[in-house]
């Protein structure tokens, strides 16, 4: 009994913190405190966070789509409305010249070369931490489009508190761009097949704070629905004690079978008090010789011996 109240009064306890911790936000606070501060790496990293605490925390939405038009009308009327810096990874890559690693990109430029991702990402990621957009938040779209692209973003301590993804029926964005000179209906589909693969690669990045806004329509209602979302309590990262299921029923209902799909699907441990009691039995524990006394005599084993 005393080792039951123990384990129900630190469960109380974990779901109390938990919900402090989800309540006032404490694990979104702290994600992005640390990452500005990983990120600007300041002499005063005690003067940094006490600035960082009595600012303002401010919006930081990636938003992506398979259909450029749809995503740079939505990105604008987003901007304007909220009040948050449109930041377009081309514009950042048309103008790295002027960034901190200006004097490394131009060595790829001058031998005709792409851009490598991370000077990309570090010119991008000086651009989100001018004053502007701390001071405003952003939106920042056309990146990431790989799983690469993303890692590298996150890495640089740029951490959404919003990923929405503009979802365009791949029809309506086959028929705009065929339209385009030198754009086929095959070459269409392999970029809309490409896309929707670097999605799913990148949805485990984004989980806590993704979300898919049907945008094959109007552009009024679909800016309505993505600025709603910035308002929208954000998905609690506050860690959750882990789940413990009692899966009961009567002879024959197959509580055994659906307790191990269960197991299988969430990767939780299966416990079966019948495997307990006859492993107990076969090891000769104390418990295993009482308990062997009743299946001896095919009688039920007492509650006790079981818990």
């Amino acid at each position: 009994p005393l080792q039951i109240r123990m384990v129900s009064d630190t469960k109380q306890l974990m779901d109390a913190n938990t919900a402090y911790c989800e309540k006032q936000k404490v694990f979104q606070l702290l994600e992005g405190l640390m990452s500005r501060l990983i990120v600007e790496q300041p002499d005063d990293p005690i003067a940094f966070l006490i600035g960082a605490l009595q600012s303002e925390r401010k919006p930081r939405v990636i938003l992506a789509s398979v259909d450029s038009e749809v995503l740079a009308a939505q990105a604008e009327t987003l901007s304007k409305s909220s009040g948050l810096v449109l930041v377009d990874v081309e514009h950042v890559a048309n103008t790295i010249l002027t960034s901190s690693v200006g004097e490394e990109a131009k060595k790829y430029l001058d031998r005709g070369e792409q851009l490598p991702d991370a000077l990309v990402v570090q010119a991008l990621t000086q651009r989100l931490l001018a004053n502007d957009c701390q001071t405003k938040g952003w939106v920042l779209t056309s990146f990431p489009k790989t799983i690469e692209q993303a890692q590298l973003l996150l890495s640089m301590g740029n951490l959404p508190t919003l990923y929405v993804h503009l979802e365009v029926p791949g029809e309506q964005t086959l028929m705009r761009l065929q339209q385009r000179p030198g754009y086929s209906a095959e070459g269409v589909r392999a970029h809309l097949a490409l896309h929707e693969r670097a999605q799913k690669q990148m949805a485990p990045l984004f989980a806590s704070v993704a979300y898919r806004v049907e945008a094959g329509g109007e552009k009024g209602p679909v800016a309505e629905r993505v600025a709603r979302l910035l308002s929208a309590a954000l998905p609690s990262r506050a860690p959750r004690p882990a789940p413990a299921v009692a899966l009961v029923g009567p002879p024959g209902s197959g509580t055994a079978e659906q307790a191990a799909r269960l197991a299988d699907k969430f990767g939780v441990i299966l416990i079966s008090a019948d495997e307990l009691v006859e492993i107990a039995v076969l090891q000769g524990t104390p418990v295993g010789l009482k308990a062997k006394r009743y299946r001896e005599t095919d009688t039920n084993v007492p509650d006790e011996l079981i818990c």
